[in-house]
């Protein structure tokens, strides 16, 4: 929470018109609630439509999904989830079934992607417009206990004062630690894994070889283009974007400035330029590529600097090319 506040000292010539706005301005808090694991979680509630209720993909029950996340997609197959009695042989088998499910699950269309799937755009659109409410919500319907800190706080700053809620999404670096915490989830992610980046795509599984998906851009920006992301996230959604080295420079220009117009969806964009092949040498060589630099939400870092699982997560970033004309 950020208290708005200008300070004025040292002159007494200020008119009633700027002790007016100063007035104004001290009656108001920012509120900037941060979420994260937002496209996961889009991600992984289209599998569980697919997985458990679609009538012609449903290939699991809801609870049996569940036991597969618990025992990691079949990499960790424990008690109390996986009865020890049965013998290895049932314990095999069931892992065999969960990692079959894992790969069905990987191969779904994944928000952002520029996939025109209806159920997938209409989860990322109503799970936004959702997470927007919530946050806002909890302000101006505030729960008892809540509502009377409130309370307190109006009393002591006088009638009038109010708090603005300015939700955002941003991981900055957290989308390792972050990830660290959370459970396998039903998008394919295993246990422990980092998340996508603030409002990216989300990657290519940590665990496997890194293969990037390579995606149209503004096909993928399609995602981003409603009120809930453009307006009602304003405290800004980053999509943090991989761009191949030979990204036409007119065409990057190009969609620039088509985002800065609007024409795009989304309301904040980050861009690091480097091929897989770049990142990778650079792991195996930060000497020889210690300028590679990447972006990290808010600020730049050197790729060199980067703790390897940092690194391997920004090589199985999306890549959002020009594949078609826009």
């Amino acid at each position: 929470m950020a208290r708005s506040s200008i300070l004025v000292g040292g002159s007494t010539r200020c008119n009633p018109t700027t002790i007016s706005q100063l007035n104004v301005l001290t009656s108001h808090a920012t509120v900037a609630p941060l979420c994260v694991g937002v496209a996961n979680t889009i991600d992984s509630l289209y599998a569980i439509k697919k997985l458990c209720y679609d009538t012609e993909t449903a290939r699991v029950t809801l609870p049996e999904l569940v036991r597969c996340l618990l025992c990691d997609w079949g990499f960790s197959m424990i008690e109390p989830f996986q009865d020890s009695t049965l013998g290895p042989a049932n314990a095999a088998e069931k892992a065999v079934r969960y990692q079959e499910l894992r790969d069905v699950a990987l191969n779904f269309p994944k928000w952002a992607s520029g996939d025109p799937d209806k159920d997938l755009m209409e989860i990322g659109t109503w799970l936004m417009e959702k997470m927007v409410h919530l946050c806002v919500d909890v302000i101006r319907n505030p729960v008892a206990p809540l509502k009377a800190a409130l309370d307190r706080i109006e009393t002591k700053y006088g009638p009038g004062f109010e708090f603005t809620v300015t939700p955002g999404i941003g991981t900055f670096e957290g989308y390792v630690g972050d990830g660290l915490a959370c459970g396998a989830s039903p998008d394919g992610r295993r246990n422990g894994m980092p998340i996508a980046s603030d409002l990216s795509p989300v990657p290519a599984a940590q665990d496997l070889a890194a293969a990037p998906a390579h995606r149209d851009i503004y096909k993928s920006m399609k995602s981003y283009a409603n009120e809930a992301v453009e307006i009602g996230i304003s405290n800004a959604a980053p999509v943090d974007m991989n761009i191949p080295e030979n990204f036409p420079l007119d065409k990057l220009q190009q969609f620039i400035q088509d985002f800065a117009q609007g024409k795009v969806g989304g309301n904040m964009v980050t861009l690091t330029c480097a091929d897989l092949d770049t990142y990778q040498k650079a792991s195996e060589d930060p000497e020889k590529y210690n300028l590679v630099r990447v972006r990290m939400g808010g600020w730049t870092e050197f790729y060199s600097t980067m703790f390897p699982s940092y690194q391997e997560q920004q090589q199985r970033r999306q890549y959002f090319e020009i594949q078609t004309a826009a």
